[in-house]
């Protein structure tokens, strides 16, 4: 049987701000050769034992998606996590790792509460901090047409 480690969508404010974040990125982002994917589908972190991670969003070049037994076995290019005021680090330590295992260049962390975005580049195997922003506009590191303004993110 599969195990699943997850972080849907979660609850509240958080659940909106990621719904309406995806919304207002894929309105924004229309470069051809890229698809969003919202948590609706398991990312295969683990063949051994069987993982999975649901992040809240994810962009993929179009052409380097496999899709086996509805689950994604291939690496996004970008992976989104939001997080939810009671996320252990270490949960979000773990996740980081698994998504650096996979080969994900790329992971923007979105906090709600600090109104943040930390920008994480894999780096000799792991996915490291290289800055944190407050403002500004975020461009996915391999495509310029991959663009969105931070203060957008937010709820009004």
């Amino acid at each position: 049987m599969a195990r699943s480690e997850s972080c849907p969508l979660r609850n509240g404010s958080t659940q909106r701000l990621s719904g309406e974040s995806a919304y207002r990125w894929n309105a924004s982002w229309t470069p051809t050769g890229y698809s969003f994917t919202i948590p609706q589908f398991g990312l295969i972190v683990s063949t051994q034992p069987l993982t999975s991670r649901v992040p809240d969003l994810a962009v993929f070049e179009s052409d380097t998606v496999v899709e086996r037994d509805g689950y994604i076995h291939s690496a996004p290019q970008l992976v989104v996590e939001v997080l939810s005021p009671p996320t252990p680090a270490a949960n979000r330590e773990e996740k980081i790792g698994d998504y650096a295992r996979i080969g994900v260049p790329e992971v923007w962390v979105v906090s709600p509460e600090g109104r943040t975005v930390e920008i994480l580049y894999l780096a000799e195997g792991y996915l490291r901090s290289a800055q944190v922003l407050r403002e500004g506009v975020l461009t996915l590191s391999i495509s310029l047409a991959l663009q969105v303004e931070i203060a957008r993110i937010w709820p009004e």
